[in-house]
């Protein structure tokens, strides 16, 4: 039983599993990370910093999963799962919805959009980012947070 197929029946599958992984792993780190803090911007920017470390894959048990919600879209699957996988990705857009839901915003705001320029951004890190680089991830959430609070103020 040592071939991939025995344990994977299709492609589809198989792409489905890592992108589960790295979806449950985005998940609990985004999650652990968030956690014992009650303010909802240090949780938008913790938050922030989880998905930027297991994007760039910092951490040797994550670099599988580096970049997992940019480089497996859903018209990379068939068909038959690409349901699933937009089920799975929206499962961990859920938590930035809630932490964007929290936060004090003028009337009017689209959280919404906002939710999706944010994780746009976030997934485009990866194809700047150095890790000698001037910024860390968690400077680069800093920087992000401050930005997203500023423009929230003067709405």
């Amino acid at each position: 039983a040592g071939a991939i197929y025995y344990h994977y029946p299709s492609k589809g599958e198989l792409l489905l599993a890592v992108y589960e992984e790295g979806v449950t792993r985005a998940c609990a780190t985004f999650d652990q990370a968030i956690a014992t803090v009650s303010d909802g911007w240090l949780q938008l920017q913790l938050g922030m910093t989880a998905h930027l470390e297991l994007m760039l894959g910092l951490e040797s048990q994550n670099a599988p999963y580096a970049g997992v919600f940019v480089q497996i879209q859903p018209y990379d699957f068939p068909l038959e799962h690409r349901s699933d996988l937009i089920a799975l990705r929206n499962s961990y857009e859920e938590r930035f919805k809630g932490v964007l839901a929290r936060l004090p915003m003028p009337a009017g705001t689209d959280r919404r959009l906002l939710r999706l320029q944010l994780i746009g951004a976030l997934n485009h890190v990866p194809t700047w980012f150095r890790r000698d680089g001037a910024s860390s991830p968690a400077e680069i959430a800093q920087s992000m947070t401050r930005h997203f609070q500023s423009a929230t103020r003067h709405v």
